[in-house]
């Protein structure tokens, strides 16, 4: 069974990879050690749902220190809850909330005391009518913040602020530490012209497009006011090294992207059965046994997964190192999977009642949550049901 899997998984990467102009895959091996650089890890995800695991896992279990920063709340930095998005750069907590003309991107300091905006909406230099997606890269202490066919680009080394004109829509995208930015459709097309992988320098300009050797049936159209979601898609997630996550459509392998000739499988996730099949897209009674990834994050000791099944969502967190599953949470709180859409997990608080809270972002060793102000009141002192949301700041053992 294993060796299938792995046989599976190769397979699919050689597809992905062999196309016009693609890198050759670079050497991998099994990790038995913490070097992620080489690093390939085996998840059964269809075995793993067949066992249905209890879960009983609390952020605290993995937690060394936990403490909380609640955000300053003045007129100047009020934020809301909704798509809720935090980074660590530069020192500081760069946060978003809000979708489209709504969506606001703010500095704090550690403290969270508010620094300053870091868009202007507009339509003249420096500005951007609205943005969908904002990235940073810390070994750059570079954010870009991605609007309609514009960028923004921020430098925090010497507060220098650009404007990138931008000749494609750019959604998925991450900002690497070679200064280029790799993008990905979100949805496939039938038109092989079209990449399923591409980068761009630091002006903008295309230097590498990545095409399948040969035409994938992967286009989904939506019935107009007929949802049938979930659907498979694919996904570029930044990573806390610099590097980014690639998922391919169709595909239980996840690629570890460094550079524009530094493309390598990591992951296999392998579905077996659950996996998603394109001839499958509205078949919603078949679509119930299907597995869809949504999200996918890691720090130096864990892998994180969000997924969809049986029309619900869960977090799963496996263990590098022991190679275990140590949490298959389900949503059980709807308030907390609509501020956003990345992970969540429950954590105990002080007063030992267990909420649901969204994991916003990861680091080598720390995981940063948001907790609503309705959870916070109760524990966190000064907060009150109009202040801004409060950090919860994890250090993982």
């Amino acid at each position: 069974m294993i060796q299938k899997t792995i046989i599976r998984c190769m397979l699919g990467a050689f597809l992905c990879m062999v196309g016009c102009g693609q890198p050759a895959i670079k050497h991998r091996q099994v990790e038995n050690g913490t070097d992620s650089t080489v690093a390939f890890y085996l998840l059964d995800f269809e075995k793993i749902i067949k066992q249905n695991p209890p879960d009983t896992f609390v952020l605290n279990d993995i937690a060394q220190d936990i403490r909380w920063v609640p955000l300053q709340t003045t007129d100047s930095s009020l934020i809301g809850d909704i798509a809720f998005k935090l980074d660590e750069i530069d020192q500081s907590y760069i946060v978003s909330a809000g979708w489209f003309t709504k969506a606001q991107i703010k500095q704090f300091d550690t403290t969270g005391r508010f620094m300053r905006d870091l868009i202007q909406l507009g339509h003249g230099p420096k500005e951007l009518p609205r943005f969908h997606n904002w990235v940073t890269n810390d070994s750059l202490q570079k954010i870009s913040i991605i609007g309609p066919m514009k960028m923004i680009v921020r430098s925090f080394k010497n507060n220098n602020i650009s404007d990138i004109f931008l000749h494609t829509f750019v959604g998925n995208c991450a900002l690497l530490n070679d200064g280029h930015y790799v993008c990905a459709p979100t949805y496939g097309s039938n038109d092989a012209k079209e990449p399923y992988l591409y980068f761009l320098d630091s002006t903008g300009e295309s230097v590498k497009s990545l095409f399948y050797p040969q035409n994938r049936e992967l286009e989904v159209q939506i019935p107009e006011g007929a949802y049938t979601g979930p659907y498979e898609s694919y996904g570029i997630y930044p990573n806390y090294t610099g590097d980014a996550l690639f998922r391919d459509m169709f595909n239980d392998t996840i690629y570890r992207i460094r550079g524009v000739d530094d493309i390598r499988p990591y992951i296999c996730i392998n579905r077996g059965k659950l996996a998603p099949k394109i001839e499958d897209a509205h078949n919603v009674s078949r679509k119930d046994e299907t597995i869809y990834i949504r999200h996918l994050s890691e720090s130096q000791k864990y892998l994180f997964f969000k997924y969809a099944y049986k029309k619900n969502y869960y977090t799963m967190i496996w263990d590098k190192k022991s190679k275990k599953i140590i949490a298959n949470t389900p949503i059980s709180d709807i308030s907390s999977f609509e501020i956003n859409y990345k992970l969540f997990a429950k954590y105990r608080t002080p007063n030992g009642e267990e909420v649901m809270v969204n994991i916003v972002s990861l680091t080598a060793d720390r995981m940063y949550g948001i907790l609503r102000t309705s959870q916070a009141m109760k524990f966190v002192p000064g907060v009150t049901e109009n202040s801004n949301p409060v950090i919860l700041v994890i250090d993982l053992k």
